[in-house]
């Protein structure tokens, strides 16, 4: 089949398959060009060469990119997430995710295009893991977060501070060290509050909450609290400071204002 040939009955047909990735009735994008495809950030792209029957000349070479857009599906994640709907939400990272990896060897023939590949992985993982545990599932053994922090090419997405994938991995290390599952429902910030409201000795409770204001982007008063049980000898006030730190970076205020070196130490 000639490249012209299969421009006009096979590719179509593929991007048909691809779009139903895709969040959106948007096709997947055909490109067809000589030059090198860059995708743009949080893009699985695919090369392909294609040559004619017979023709085996470079110059006749030509690459077929196929490019689908997985950030609208995590946007949609995202979406879902913030309203509650955290089962449906991890649909939509598990399959931006597979998206991706189904194109990985191919995205490996374009040097531009891995690192903005190896994001969008690192943040797949990160959300699709969140989505998880804030369902109260694998909050100790959790495939996904599993592989952000066993792959080596993704770990300056996990070590960038205030990074998604590194409050992901912050999350997890914070549920696996805490005194008891974090349950959504049975954990809100009301919740624990009123019961340290008439026992403030409760640790178990103030761990929790820690891990209740984190996942609320209320980084001062998770800090707060972990502090509060540090200064009362709870081992998980330690532990947690020290997580918290890590996200946050050496450089910021919070950490700068906690004045302990040794809480600090492994940033």
């Amino acid at each position: 089949m000639s490249l012209g040939e299969m421009s006009m009955s096979e590719v179509p047909r593929v991007c048909s398959r691809l779009a139903s990735f895709q969040s959106s009735a948007k096709p997947a994008r055909v490109v067809v060009t000589s030059a090198r495809c860059t995708p743009a950030s949080t893009v699985a792209a695919a090369a392909s060469t294609a040559v004619s029957s017979g023709e085996v000349s470079l110059q006749q070479e030509t690459e077929q990119c196929l490019s689908v857009d997985v950030a609208k599906m995590v946007e949609m994640g995202k979406k879902l997430m913030s309203e509650h709907q955290c089962f449906y939400a991890e649909k939509f990272f598990a399959k931006a995710l597979r998206t991706l990896d189904a194109v990985a060897a191919d995205v490996n023939r374009i040097a531009a295009s891995r690192e903005d590949y190896n994001g969008s992985v690192a943040l797949c993982l990160a959300w699709a893991g969140l989505a998880l545990m804030v369902q109260g599932e694998q909050t100790v053994e959790n495939v996904y977060l599993a592989r952000l922090g066993r792959q080596a090419t993704l770990q300056p997405y996990c070590d960038e501070p205030l990074s998604d994938a590194n409050r992901a991995m912050t999350t997890w290390r914070l549920m696996q060290g805490a005194p008891r599952p974090w349950s959504e429902t049975r954990d809100s910030e009301a919740k624990l509050r009123a019961t340290l409201l008439s026992n403030a000795q409760d640790t178990s409770a103030r761990s929790l909450l820690v891990i209740t204001l984190f996942l609320k982007g209320d980084l001062e008063r998770a800090m707060t609290e972990a502090l509060k049980l540090h200064v009362s000898g709870d081992a998980f006030g330690r532990v947690a400071l020290k997580h918290l730190s890590r996200f946050l970076g050496k450089d910021h205020i919070l950490v700068q204002r906690l004045g302990s070196p040794d809480l600090t130490e492994s940033i």
